[in-house]
């Protein structure tokens, strides 16, 4: 049983989360029963208490570029403490998917299709809204009558706001919230590269030369040499007042490192062999993202009739910075995405083709149909167990005992290995990809994808929308290290 235990009353109204000690005393007396959940323990009260004490619960929300973090925080007689957080994943493939698009489009106009003439001999023109035709004035007095102050909500804007707010909704049933306090801002520097990797690979990009294999190597500022280790050295050390400035930066190898300790390279009686360089551009995508997010998100909260408050821009907004995070329990809530499945492919094959099984004539087109698998059925009919894969067009047949499908919460074995993880893919072959957090942080989740066969022990746990993964702690993590 964790540290914590949330408790519903007979007619599923959240209490006060409780200790762990006085929920075990519940469940020996008979006064409570266990309902089973996928992340953290819930007590069902069998019987009712008069005048329950509920005390209000605040959940913190701070959105970063990749993730968001929320914390629940309990409201003490004397002081607050924190009952668990939750790391959400915003990361999606949405991106990938509007690259291709552009690229698809280039493509296109490249051959031509786009500079195609009318039967009057008049090139045809890209349509546009009718939005964009209208006068300044009509689309001036519809933004200002937008809540956001704006039209055009980006899908993957619309996307991240939508999956905190489902993770929202899941932890109210949960836990008696009263208020959302949400971070107006971005709460991290808006720089993208900010890491020694990433700020070591614009160096080399900048003063590097052209390797054997074609690409760039680093080259030591100071004596020319490409052997070796080759660090990022502060020309102006660090002890003597220099910055991570552009300009204040090289690559130095590991002797002229160490020759040119704490001194600037005149002292040491060396001399920088580069030409300085223009710091280069970086597209920063994590303040407007963070700023239209907490604008999408707060619309919709109010939309559910939730109190948002607003943290103040000056204080530290790191609910952890100041407490022991080993703590406090750790779980990483995966909201299920149920993204509309493409039939037909996206290309457009020739109006000539013959139409064969695999092709389908749809309008002036002619597209070709893509498998998409529903799921897996699995059933036993006496003598063995039988899978079954399920088309998208197909009907599930009634003797399946068990169905899974994508976003279903599963536990499989692997290699003598116990693994439990959410289903991302449905494979023609009759197996599973399971996607599981292996590491979680406030900026970033790890995920592990396994494929397992579900006809070994392969069990289903949850069809929620919203699951959650309780991640260990980190002496946790220290000791399972220790005993391998």
């Amino acid at each position: 049983m964790s540290g914590f235990v949330f408790v519903c009353d007979a007619e599923q109204r959240p209490l006060m989360p409780m200790a762990a000690a006085y929920a075990r005393r519940l469940l020996r007396t008979g006064k409570a029963s266990r309902r089973p959940h996928h992340a953290f323990t819930i007590l069902q009260l069998t019987h009712a208490i008069p005048d329950p004490e509920i005390r209000p619960i605040t959940l913190s929300i701070d959105i970063h570029f990749n993730t968001a973090e929320l914390v629940l925080i309990a409201e003490g007689e004397r002081s607050t403490f924190h009952l668990a957080r939750f790391i959400i994943d915003l990361r999606t493939d949405l991106p990938w998917r509007l690259r291709r698009r552009v690229g698809f489009r280039r493509r296109r106009r490249a051959r031509g299709r786009y500079r195609a003439t009318s039967l009057y001999g008049q090139p045809f023109k890209l349509r546009r809204p009718s939005l964009w035709r209208s006068s300044w004035a009509t689309v001036h007095r519809r933004s200002q009558q937008s809540p956001l102050g704006h039209l055009h909500v980006p899908a993957i804007i619309q996307w991240r706001a939508e999956a905190i707010e489902r993770v929202v909704m899941a932890l109210r049933k949960f836990a008696p919230i009263s208020r959302v306090l949400v971070a107006p801002g971005p709460s991290e520097p808006d720089q993208r590269g900010d890491s020694s990797r990433d700020l070591r690979k614009r160096l080399i990009a900048a003063y590097g030369r052209p390797g054997a294999k074609g690409g760039q190597e680093a080259v030591c500022c100071y004596c020319g040499s490409s052997g070796g280790q080759i660090e990022v050295d502060h020309v102006v050390p660090r002890s003597r007042g220099g910055t991570d400035a552009w300009q204040n930066l090289a690559l130095a190898c590991s002797a002229c490192n160490r020759h040119k300790g704490d001194c600037t390279p005149k002292e040491a009686g060396m001399e920088l062999q580069i030409q300085p360089t223009p710091e280069p551009i970086q597209f920063s995508r994590a303040r407007p993202y963070v700023a239209q997010t907490v604008r999408q998100l707060a619309k919709r909260l109010h939309n559910n009739a939730i109190t948002i408050s607003w943290q103040e821009p000056g204080r530290d907004r790191s609910a952890l910075a100041s407490g022991d995070t080993d703590g406090i329990p750790c779980f990483v809530a995966y909201p299920v995405a149920r993204p509309r499945k493409q039939v037909f492919t996206g290309r457009n094959y020739p109006t000539t083709t013959s139409l064969s099984p695999a092709h389908v004539r749809l309008g002036t087109t002619v597209k070709r149909r893509v498998r998409v698998n529903l799921g897996i059925a699995r059933w036993h009919d006496g003598r063995r167990v039988i899978t079954r894969v399920i088309p998208i067009d197909d009907q599930i047949p009634p003797e399946a005992e068990q169905f899974f499908s994508v976003g279903m919460l599963c536990q499989a074995h692997r290699a003598q290995r116990e693994i439990t993880g959410v289903v991302t893919a449905i494979h023609s072959a009759g197996r599973l990809t399971l996607t599981r957090p292996t590491a979680a942080s406030p900026r970033n989740v790890q995920w592990e994808r396994v494929v397992v066969s579900p006809r070994r022990d392969t069990r289903m746990i949850s069809t929620d929308r919203v699951l959650f993964f309780a991640m260990p702690s980190r002496k946790a993590q220290e000791s399972r290290t220790s005993e391998e």
